[in-house]
């Protein structure tokens, strides 16, 4: 399956892969019993093609944990789930993220900072998630804000700087929902089986 997809997206030079989940509270649960997500960095293989996987992990620093408002469940549900599976493809060089997307969304411009830091769900640091539920009793302040994108942000993207000079073809792997949340202008509606985007 992949070769024949990798195959159609020759053309590209990037692409964007969106598997749909359907969540559970019995399986956000279980699901750091099975396996501990919080993978490091790593290469594979000479393949020219490099996998992007932003939002797989749910690990939270303690200290950033208990300011948030959010039950474990309500955090792994904003993560990707099994996407760190779905794309972990021998032979090509992989980048996965190593911190909840709610601590800092390396998938997000660094500069996206203020505005929806405090109003919204889709910036580097938010404090709103996709279920409109908040997330902070008190927001990060800016400094705050700044030290997480060079810690997560900026590390995360040193690490794809160093391995284009090796390919031809960047996958950036995703999963979402089966419905819309409630954030979003497909709130209630069902999501295709599989959205690709360049």
């Amino acid at each position: 399956l992949w070769y024949e997809m990798l195959r159609c997206f020759a053309g590209l030079t990037m692409t964007v892969v969106y598997f749909p989940l359907q969540y559970s509270p019995a399986m956000l649960h279980v699901l750091p019993k099975i396996r501990d997500r919080n993978f490091p960095f790593r290469a594979r293989g000479k393949k020219p093609i490099l996998i992007c996987i932003p939002h797989s992990s749910f690990f939270v620093p303690k200290e950033i944990r208990e300011k948030m408002l959010l039950s474990d469940f309500e955090i792994r549900k904003i993560a990707d789930l099994f996407t760190d599976e779905l794309f972990d493809i021998p032979g090509c060089y992989i980048v996965k993220g190593k911190i909840s997307r709610l601590v800092a969304d390396v998938n997000r411009a660094p500069d996206d900072i203020e505005s929806q830091a405090r109003l919204g769900d889709e910036r580097v640091v938010v404090d709103v998630t996709e279920d409109l539920q908040q997330v902070y009793s008190t927001p990060p302040t800016l400094e705050m804000i700044v030290e997480r994108i060079k810690q997560y942000h900026d590390t995360f993207h040193a690490e794809i700087e160093r391995f284009i000079p090796k390919i031809k073809f960047l996958i950036d792997g995703h999963s979402m929902r089966g419905t819309g949340p409630a954030s979003k202008a497909d709130c209630g509606a069902p999501r295709p089986d599989l959205s690709l985007g360049n």
